[in-house]
């Protein structure tokens, strides 16, 4: 359960596998027979008049079908990112904004399941207008908003955009979300001190058939 450290380890590894490569290592290796004769071979390579005097053709500067097909795919990518927040963007705009003890609400009626994104919660108007929405469900987003677990999403998704063709990083995201859910369930109980009263409440939501938002913190997320 060491769900802070888990975070920042996920995140702190993800970093250095990508700082990784741009640095270079060089190994001793103890003299030898076979490393002496290599060097001297080389060196007469390199005295040969021959092969000094063969031109060696300049790389030519164009764009391979491997790189068209990666700029395609990474503009789409960005292209879906930004589709996402302006959506984002759009509820928070035509909701209804409010602040109370779990901080800013978006009420909207478009909206079936409660979410956070950046220093938001968006929940649905009706549900809110009746009395409905339950206290926990509330708590449990102002964790994720509390401890800017839409940082780390945006961090993976803007990765994302440039190393899509690496499948570790859907893991990662994954693990990520997954760590994010733990920690506002913990943020939540050290509030409410009700674990069975709480697992109703998630059992209920799960048993829905919600969409989640890739770049928000959903409270029906599926892993969990």
């Amino acid at each position: 359960k060491n769900l802070i450290f888990n975070r920042f380890y996920l995140l702190f590894t993800l970093i250095i596998g990508l700082i990784i490569p741009f640095f270079s290592f060089s190994f001793l290796v103890n003299k030898n027979k076979m490393m002496d004769l290599k060097l001297e071979i080389i060196n007469q390579i390199e005295s040969i008049d021959v092969l000094n005097s063969v031109k060696i053709p300049e790389k030519q500067l164009f764009i391979g079908n491997i790189e068209i097909i990666y700029f395609t795919i990474s503009f789409l990518f960005l292209v879906l990112f930004i589709f996402r927040l302006i959506s984002l963007l759009n509820i928070k705009k035509s909701g209804k904004l409010l602040k109370n003890e779990f901080g800013y609400l978006v009420l909207h009626s478009k909206l079936k399941t409660p979410f956070s994104f950046l220093n938001t919660i968006y929940v649905n108007k009706e549900k809110w207008e009746e009395g409905l929405m339950e206290s926990e469900i509330l708590i449990h987003e102002k964790g994720h908003v509390m401890q800017k677990h839409s940082l780390d999403v945006l961090f993976v998704e803007l990765l994302k955009i440039v190393f899509w063709f690496q499948p570790l990083l859907y893991f990662f995201k994954k693990y990520i979300q997954e760590n994010h859910e733990y920690l506002a369930d913990a943020y939540c109980l050290a509030q409410t001190k009700d674990l069975k009263h709480y697992q109703q409440i998630i059992l209920n939501y799960y048993s829905k058939e919600n969409k989640s938002l890739v770049l928000a913190s959903s409270f029906d997320y599926n892993n969990l």
